[in-house]
């Protein structure tokens, strides 16, 4: 009798003890749903302030690449997804400084000292024509938007400069390296050997003949003017020996070798146009200018074209 009543109030205990957690499961949700709300809002307000902050970068990136040099199509276009109220721009930007200490630019081609050579080492500097693309922006968040704000401003710097004449701040029609280096030439000037040289061009015996070069006067009394026959050297910028030779002076040692047969073929042409004159020339003349017509064919017949 008494192991009948033990267990039956064993039994009642236990029964007691798994209802007494009726209605506790609404009561922890209310508790917690806030805290849920919370958590995830604070996820869609981050995650919303992640995609502008994204958005912006992209943005004053894309602003100043469309901006560079040689790449003005579709300038001012604007990103679909970028609000119109909001900021895109470009600026100059301060030089940067940290091309200073890169073995390139300390070069003495570029930074100086160079013997006898000032080198404006202003110009050639790596770290000018900075320039930044901007991007700002200024958004409520769509929860809570009372109580935060989303504030980004992005500015995406671009190396621009390409030392072009007018970032060089000089025309276009001035030669660049006198900008960039400046010479003293009195100690060349002065030097006995461009003393000899200049002496002995002012006391050629054959500088009357060079004359036929560029002021040929049968040229000038029918044209005005006469051609320039000196055969010169194109402009180049090369400082290896074998591709000068092969480029530059081969061609000019062509060219001088052929200057007589340039010249003696203008000169048939400046005659037979004489010959065309209207109104014509006299006959004898004309009969002079056909006797020089046929020597210097006869004389070119000789050489080897």
């Amino acid at each position: 009798m008494l192991m009948i009543f033990d267990v039956s109030t064993r039994t009642n205990s236990r029964c007691v003890r798994r209802t007494s957690r009726r209605g506790l499961a609404p009561l922890e949700m209310v508790l917690v749903l806030p805290l849920l709300m919370m958590i995830m809002s604070m996820i869609i307000v981050f995650g919303y302030m992640i995609s502008w902050k994204l958005r912006t970068e992209t943005v004053s990136r894309d602003a100043i690449w469309r901006d560079r040099i040689d790449h003005f199509s579709n300038r001012d276009a604007r990103q679909s997804e970028w609000p119109d109220p909001e900021i895109i721009a470009v600026d100059s930007a301060p030089n940067l400084e940290d091309f200073d200490a890169d073995p390139v630019t300390t070069d003495p081609i570029i930074r100086g000292p160079i013997p006898a050579v000032n080198v404006n080492s202003d110009l050639l500097d790596f770290g000018r024509g900075v320039r930044i693309g901007i991007a700002d922006i200024d958004r409520s968040p769509p929860i809570f938007a009372t109580l935060a704000s989303i504030d980004f401003r992005v500015e995406h710097s671009l190396l621009d400069n390409q030392f072009r004449y007018w970032q060089l701040g000089h025309g276009n029609f001035q030669r660049r390296i006198p900008h960039i280096y400046s010479t003293e030439l009195d100690f060349i000037r002065d030097s006995a050997s461009m003393q000899a040289a200049v002496a002995a061009i002012d006391n050629a015996s054959f500088l009357d003949q060079l004359e036929a070069l560029d002021r040929d006067q049968e040229f000038i009394d029918w044209y005005g003017s006469a051609p320039d026959f000196h055969p010169r050297v194109g402009s180049f910028c090369e400082n290896d020996f074998d591709l000068v030779m092969e480029d530059q002076v081969v061609p000019l040692i062509r060219r001088i070798a052929r200057l007589p047969i340039t010249m003696a073929r203008a000169s048939i042409r400046l005659y037979e146009a004489q010959l065309r004159a209207q109104p014509p020339l006299s006959e004898a003349e004309q009969q002079e200018l056909r006797r020089k017509i046929a020597a210097l064919e006869a004389w070119l017949s000789t050489i080897d074209n």
